[in-house]
């Protein structure tokens, strides 16, 4: 069931968004600053839905960082982006069954963002629960070239015409590499880079919007 009508795009201000995030635990906003990059790109998506790779807990991201504390949120940016009242549906996607909930605020999927068929039959999945399409991916998953450029190349085409693909915490070091073969796959399209390197080397993050 589509959480807000199609043809309702409420705007998105980076105070109220951080304040979401910060509510439910989610240090995007606390620490990375990213309620800048995401509510721009909110803002210039079309109506329809939101996938993000990467559910996780508010302090628990993978199975290095042990068993998921009693007063976590899992799906905390999710969570946020449903209370938002801007997507048709909110949809996670990870590969740690710990984050494989049901919830009110998001749907979740299983995925390998290593094996490219698993991304197809998650994106899949993913349009066949958005009868608006899909107007928003986020890739805040396993934050590897190899994963990155998987997620790219087969949820890019998924996106409905001006829908925004966002890949966060891009590493200053790789992010040339990264950043020419990400626009290679997702041509054509139009790009912009949000940076904050007072907060470290890996606040980076990319906007893709996806023009036909």
């Amino acid at each position: 069931m589509e959480l807000v009508p199609a043809n309702a795009v409420p705007r998105v201000t980076p105070d109220r968004l951080a304040n979401l995030l910060d509510f439910y635990g989610s240090n995007k906003a606390s620490k990375h600053d990213y309620q800048f990059p995401l509510s721009f790109a909110f803002n210039v998506a079309p109506a329809g839905a939101l996938v993000e790779f990467g559910i996780a807990a508010s302090s628990t991201h993978g199975p290095e960082d042990g068993p998921i504390g009693p007063d976590e949120y899992i799906g905390a940016s999710l969570r946020a982006a449903a209370d938002l009242g801007r997507f048709t549906n909110v949809i996670g996607a990870d590969h740690d069954p710990r984050f494989l909930i049901r919830s009110e605020h998001f749907t979740s999927i299983r995925v390998d963002q290593y094996d490219i068929e698993s991304l197809r039959v998650c994106m899949q999945q993913a349009d066949a629960m958005s009868p608006s399409g899909i107007a928003v991916v986020i890739d805040d998953g396993a934050h590897t070239h190899d994963s990155i450029l998987n997620t790219v190349v087969v949820a890019f085409p998924h996106l409905k015409k001006g829908g925004v693909m966002i890949v966060e915490d891009l590493d200053r070091s790789t992010l040339q590499t990264v950043l020419s073969e990400v626009l290679r796959v997702a041509n054509p399209c139009k790009w912009g880079l949000w940076s904050n390197l007072d907060q470290g080397p890996n606040n980076n993050v990319l906007v893709i919007g996806k023009i036909d």
